[in-house]
C-alpha cells in the first residue's frame, strides 16, 4: 500500500494574518499509530480538520461526543452514515450486528442517545465511524471528557483497531501515559509548524534534551519527567509506566519528597448541602441522593467519578440552574461558574467584548485572540477566555466543571496557580475533573461521586493513596516505596 502523504498544509482563519498551520508536510505509513501533541493553539485540531477536508473518506472522532451525534437512538446513529452512502439495508444491519458485538454494545440499539454516558457515547461515535470502513481514523482528544477508566477502555479499543485490523490512527491526546506505549511515532507542533516527528524516544532526544527542553518536557508523560529529573545522562527514556517501574526499582532510585504543611478547616463553612435530592423527571431516577457536603473558605476541593455519576448535575444544582426537590443548600456570598461547555457563556462577537481588563487579557494569554469570535478559537483557548471572564467576577465560591480539558501543561500550571490565588484570598474553589494528575497537584481535598452519592472530602494524598485507578502515574510507579507520593509537585517544587 502507498503511504499517506500530507503536503504543504496551510490554513489561516478568516481575518487572521498568521496561519494556524503553515506548510506542514509529513508522511504516514499504512497501519501506523501517530500521536499529535503541542501547545494550546499550536494548530493540532486545525491540522486534523484540514486533513479531513482533503480526505473525506477518513473517519473523524471529535473531542466532545455530544457534538457528533445527529439521531435519537444508538441504532439510528450507527445506521445514519451508511444510509447516506446508500448501503443496502441487509448489508447495513449485518455490519451493525458484527460491529456492536465487537464493541460489546449489542444491547444498546434501542437506547436513547441522550441517556448514554460520555464514555458510552464516544464508543458509539467510534463505532459509527468504523462502520463506514475507513482506512484512516482521525481522533481529536476523544477522551477529554471521559473519566479515567472510560478513557482507558476507549483507548484500548483504538489500539485494537490499529493492531488487529491495520487501521491507521492519527490521534490528538493529552493523556499520553495511556498511548505512548502503543504509538509508533509522535508529531509535535509548535506555532503551526512541525517541531519534531519521530519515535517517542526520538522526540525525547531531539526536543527534551535541546534548548526547548524546559517547555517540551512538560508535554511528555510524568514518568518521563521523573526519569529525566533523576537520570539526565541516560540514553533512553521509558515508553510506558511498566518500563519506568522496572527502571525505578531496578536501579533503587532515591527521591527527596517535599512535605507540605496540612491546611486546617476553620471558620464558618461557605457552602453547605444537607440531604439534597435531585431528579430530571418527576417519575425518573434520582440523579443526586442525600448529598451531604460542606466546603470552607480558602480551600480547593476536587470531585471525581465516572461519566454519568452526577458530578456536573451537582454543580448545576449548586448554582440554581437545576432545582433540587428535597434538602437544603446554603451559600455564603455570590458564586461564579465555569460550565463544561463554556461557549454557552458568550453572547458577544469578539473576545475583546468578553473581557475588559487589560491585565487579565495578558495574564491569560489572549492578546492575539481579541478580534476573534469566542467560538472561532481552539478548545484550550476557549477555556482560557472563559477563565478570564470569571477572573473579572467578584465571587466567594468558584465552581469549575472539567476546566482543564484542552489546556496544555503550561496553562494547566497557570490555572492551578490562579486557583491557589483564589484560595489564598479566602475563596472557596470546587473543581469537577477527570484530570487526576491536575487534582493531585492543586486540590487539597477530594470527593468521589458514585451511584448518585458524594463521599465526604478526604485529604488528596490519602484519597489517591487508597485508589488504583483514580490515582496518578507517579503514584502507580512509586507507591511500593513512597506510598504517600501522589503528585509531581511534591518532587519538583520547593
Amino acid at each position: 500500500m502507498e503511504p499517506y502523504r500530507f503536503e504543504h498544509i496551510t490554513y489561516a482563519y478568516p481575518g487572521e494574518e498568521k496561519p494556524a498551520v503553515e506548510d506542514v508536510s509529513f508522511t504516514v505509513q499504512p497501519g501506523e499509530f501517530i500521536v499529535v501533541c503541542g501547545a494550546s493553539g499550536s494548530g493540532k485540531t486545525t491540522l486534523l480538520r484540514q486533513i479531513k477536508e482533503r480526505h473525506s473518506a477518513f473517519g473523524f472522532v471529535m473531542q466532545n461526543p455530544r457534538t457528533q451525534t445527529v439521531t435519537d437512538t444508538v441504532g439510528h446513529e450507527l445506521a445514519f452514515g451508511m444510509e447516506n452512502k446508500g448501503i443496502r439495508p441487509d448489508n447495513m444491519w449485518h455490519a451493525i450486528a458484527e460491529t456492536t458485538t465487537y464493541f460489546g454494545m449489542q444491547d444498546w440499539l434501542d437506547r436513547a442517545v441522550y441517556e448514554l454516558s460520555g464514555g458510552e457515547l464516544q464508543l458509539v461515535n467510534l463505532a459509527a465511524v468504523l462502520l463506514l470502513d475507513p482506512n484512516v481514523i482521525l481522533l481529536d482528544e476523544p477522551t477529554a471528557q471521559l473519566d479515567p477508566m472510560a478513557a482507558t477502555e476507549f483507548l484500548e479499543i483504538v489500539k485494537r483497531l490499529n493492531t488487529q485490523f491495520g487501521i491507521t490512527v492519527i490521534l490528538i491526546e493529552q493523556r499520553l501515559e495511556e498511548v505512548l506505549a502503543a504509538c509508533d511515532r509522535m508529531l509535535v507542533l509548535y506555532e503551526g509548524r512541525i517541531a519534531a516527528f519521530d519515535t517517542v524516544r526520538g522526540v525525547y532526544e531531539k526536543i527534551c534534551r535541546s534548548e526547548l527542553s524546559a517547555e517540551y518536557l512538560s508535554y511528555m508523560p510524568s514518568y518521563v519527567r521523573l526519569y529525566a529529573g533523576v537520570n539526565e545522562s541516560a540514553d533512553e527514556c521509558p515508553q510506558s509506566i511498566k518500563e519506568c517501574r522496572n527502571w525505578f526499582y531496578g536501579t533503587n532510585v532515591e527521591l527527596s519528597v517535599i512535605k507540605k504543611e496540612k491546611s486546617k478547616l476553620t471558620g464558618a463553612c461557605s457552602l453547605a448541602c444537607r440531604d439534597v435530592y435531585f431528579r430530571y423527571e418527576r417519575t425518573g431516577p434520582d440523579i443526586l441522593k442525600g448529598i451531604q457536603f460542606r466546603a470552607y473558605p480558602g480551600h480547593i476541593y476536587g470531585i471525581v467519578g465516572g461519566n454519568g455519576s452526577g458530578k456536573s448535575t451537582f454543580l448545576k444544582v449548586l448554582t440554581g440552574a437545576k432545582r433540587h426537590y428535597h434538602g437544603k443548600i446554603t451559600v455564603d456570598g455570590e458564586m461564579a461558574y465555569l460550565p463544561q461547555e463554556p461557549k454557552y457563556m458568550f453572547l458577544q462577537d469578539r473576545v475583546r467584548d468578553v473581557i475588559s481588563d487589560r491585565q487579565v487579557v495578558e495574564d491569560f494569554g489572549l492578546e492575539e485572540l481579541l478580534d476573534r469570535h469566542p467560538y472561532d478559537v481552539s478548545g484550550g483557548q476557549m477555556q482560557r477566555v472563559a477563565m478570564a471572564y470569571l477572573c473579572e467576577k467578584q465571587a466567594s465560591v468558584y465552581l469549575f466543571d472539567e476546566p482543564t480539558k484542552g489546556l496544555d501543561p503550561r496553562w494547566k500550571q497557570m490555572f492551578g496557580a490562579w486557583l491557589e490565588k483564589l484560595a489564598g484570598e479566602g475563596k472557596t474553589v470546587i473543581v469537577v475533573t477527570h484530570d487526576v494528575e491536575f487534582a493531585a497537584n492543586y486540590c487539597e481535598w477530594m470527593s468521589m461521586c458514585f451511584r448518585s452519592e458524594l463521599t465526604e472530602p478526604m485529604r488528596t494524598s490519602e484519597f489517591l493513596n487508597e485508589h488504583y485507578f483514580y490515582t496518578t502515574a507517579i503514584h502507580k510507579i512509586t507507591r511500593d516505596k513512597y506510598p504517600h507520593l501522589v503528585s509531581e509537585r511534591s518532587l519538583y517544587e520547593t
